[in-house]
């Protein structure tokens, strides 16, 4: 038998599905749960009728983002293959062969996103390198003073005729974020002031026009909602973004719509403050006019459409045995297509592609594991010592016990973070591991966290490790 330590990092898992516009390929990334001096990765390629899924890039660096052309027929994405760290923009055709670089920077490219005519790439990247920054680079002058020299990402637009780049005015802010309008005729990002994460409570909103010299509108959200997840209507007339329900921090999500001219703030659309679930993802669909979020309730996730204008919600999937770890759809001739990555306490994260009442299984990375018994997984209950209900996960060892276990307890980041009914065998949620060692392994979720709305995330509020903690005991 294998040694179970060295097989589990030989491994890879899926993540990030992305099916082509016209509904025959979905695109994914596995990622090695061992990790190197530098992170890796490689682009999966699985044709949805046959099912059959092949590696389809691989070299030194990581391959990730993998994004579809509008007419299917190309893959863009980024690679390290040229330099550790250093992300560039490559495309493949769908029927492979060598990619070609689009975009080489002195510094990473963070993000991008096709036209919807596909002949343009917007992506973020901060400004190169200048004289002083090279210099200490070379010199090793690494003394950092706080706020000085910040790498801020600006908004590029690449043109795959001439393969000529021009940067579209964004202030002196950071974007995190962009998507084009379905019409292609402008963009819309989200900027805070600095790169550091805790600037996003302050980001802003602006729609772009893509017109040479045009200047960018903010888009008034009202503020303090750490916007994500941007996207627009299919009609280009509403933006959509997931956002707090209050301007504070430590609480639960929702989602928010306003209009792209500015003629009025956000307004929220998704659940209100009294829902005890919380949304974790926004994305547009190719040939529908709704949108999927996806929720988080207790132990699991779920899909649900979305009208864009009135909020109403409708049942789309879910996996009452285990949890989602990422899902992509589109819409072809009226019926919709849907990949997921599907996990359990008993299934390893595998994609799963086809309608939504008829998914099956396309990849296979975690088949050499079947030789091995890791025990039970099962949703735990208990009340914290002021009467809060809570959840978890407790994980059996396989082999039988007459009397009280060894146990071991493993908590959950955040506060905003949850273990759920998944495959907890990786780097920070190793529960299985422990489990065919002989112990019995408990996931608490605390007070504070995702999965229960938002009056159970603010709990965390001023009370961190105070009632987080005995909720905990």
């Amino acid at each position: 038998m294998a040694i179970l330590e060295e097989l589990i990092v030989s491994l890879s898992y899926p993540e990030d599905p992305r099916i082509s516009p016209d509904g025959t390929a979905v695109a994914y990334v596995a990622t090695p749960y061992g990790r190197v001096e530098h992170a890796e990765g490689d682009i999966w390629l699985a044709q949805i009728a046959s099912g059959e899924a092949r590696r389809f890039t691989s070299g030194a660096g990581r391959d990730e983002q993998p994004r579809w052309s509008p007419d299917s027929e190309w893959l863009a994405f980024l690679s390290e293959r040229g330099e550790p760290g250093r992300r560039a923009l490559y495309r493949i055709p769908r029927d492979g062969g060598e990619a070609e670089l689009l975009v080489e920077r002195k510094r990473s490219i963070e993000r991008f996103a096709w036209s919807p005519d596909g002949r343009s790439i917007a992506f973020l990247a901060p400004d190169e390198p200048d004289d002083e920054d090279e210099r200490r680079e070379r010199e090793r002058d690494d003394a950092e003073v706080y706020g000085e020299r910040w790498p801020l990402n600006r908004l590029h637009l690449f043109d795959l005729a001439n393969a000529t780049t021009r940067t579209l005015p964004s202030g002196e802010l950071h974007v995190s974020e962009l998507t084009w309008s379905p019409d292609g005729s402008r963009i819309a990002y989200i900027a805070r002031p600095t790169p550091e994460l805790e600037a996003g409570i302050h980001s802003r909103l602006f729609v772009i026009p893509v017109a040479d010299g045009a200047a960018p509108q903010e888009i008034a959200i009202d503020g303090g909602w750490t916007p994500r997840d941007l996207t627009w209507s299919a009609d280009s007339r509403l933006l959509l973004f997931i956002g707090g329900h209050d301007p504070q921090p430590q609480g639960s999500f929702t989602i928010y719509a306003v209009p792209a001219d500015g003629s009025h703030s956000a307004r929220k659309i998704g659940p209100d403050a009294t829902a005890e679930y919380c949304v974790a993802g926004l994305r547009a669909v190719p040939g529908s006019t709704r949108l999927v979020a996806t929720i988080a309730e207790g132990l699991s996730t779920h899909l649900e459409w979305l009208d864009p204008v009135s909020g109403a919600p409708e049942w789309l999937y879910a996996y009452p045995e285990g949890d989602l770890r990422g899902a992509d759809i589109v819409i072809r001739d009226g019926e919709p297509t849907l990949a997921v990555v599907r996990t359990s306490g008993s299934e390893p994260p595998e994609i799963h592609v086809g309608r939504p009442d008829n998914l099956r299984q396309i990849s296979d990375h975690h088949a050499p594991l079947r030789e091995f018994a890791f025990g039970t997984q099962e949703s735990f209950h208990w009340q914290a010592p002021d009467g809060l209900a809570l959840d978890g996960i407790l994980i059996r060892p396989p082999q039988p016990s007459e009397g009280p276990l060894p146990t071991v307890v493993l908590v959950h980041g955040g506060p905003y973070g949850r273990s759920s009914n998944e495959w907890n065998l990786q780097p920070l949620r190793w529960g299985l591991w422990l489990a065919h060692h002989g112990y019995a392994v408990l996931l608490p979720n605390y007070r504070g966290g995702v999965g229960h709305g938002h009056w159970f995330a603010t709990q965390a509020r001023g009370n961190v490790g105070v009632g987080d903690f005995g909720d905990v005991l």
